[in-house]
């Protein structure tokens, strides 16, 4: 009689786990179906999307930098996590370059309305266009003038250099400045 009782604690554990990792292994790929149904969201940006939905987009982008920022700041457990927080930082600069896309792509269409953003230096919050925001150039680079070489070192040491179409000054004593 003991052992049919343990016969049978032993298969119905057997069968307890079997049932547990069905039920888990359901669980995962519906939790991975709808990561990755967000990650094809939030990837494939609208082509011809509003400048509100541009905006939104930009929003999410910038509220996942946020959460991103915060797991970044925190201490390396092991080598694993610092693993993990590299690809943290490679999702950080793909959201970076997705958000100037988006915001660049609002200008470019003829609209640049006004955003709020957060000075460092200042530490307050700034209102302007958003393409002071994304400081783009008011004037195309054919049109800006050659700077001229600095001022307070003597003619004679300043030899000018031009290199893959930008203009350099080379001045005596191995310091140089590039327009």
């Amino acid at each position: 009689m003991d052992i049919l009782l343990i016969a049978a604690i032993f298969l119905g554990g057997i069968a307890f786990t079997v049932g547990g990792l069905i039920i888990l292994s359901s669980y995962a790929k519906k939790h991975m179906k709808q990561h990755t149904q967000t990650t094809i969201k939030t990837q494939d940006p609208i082509p011809n999307a509003s400048v509100l939905d541009r905006l939104r987009q930009a929003a999410e982008c910038v509220k996942e930098q946020g959460e991103i920022q915060a797991a970044h700041s925190m201490p390396n457990k092991n080598a694993v996590h610092s693993r993990y927080k590299n690809q943290l930082a490679a999702r950080f600069k793909e959201l970076e370059e997705k958000k100037h896309e988006l915001l660049s792509s609002i200008v470019k269409d003829g609209f640049d309305p006004i955003v709020t953003g957060y000075n460092a230096e200042t530490q307050q919050e700034e209102t302007m266009p958003l393409s002071k925001f994304l400081g783009m150039r008011e004037t195309p680079p054919e049109q800006e003038q050659e700077t001229p070489p600095p001022e307070n070192v003597a003619p004679e040491s300043i030899k000018k250099v031009t290199k893959n179409g930008r203009t350099f000054f080379l001045i005596e004593g191995g310091k140089t400045t590039t327009q």
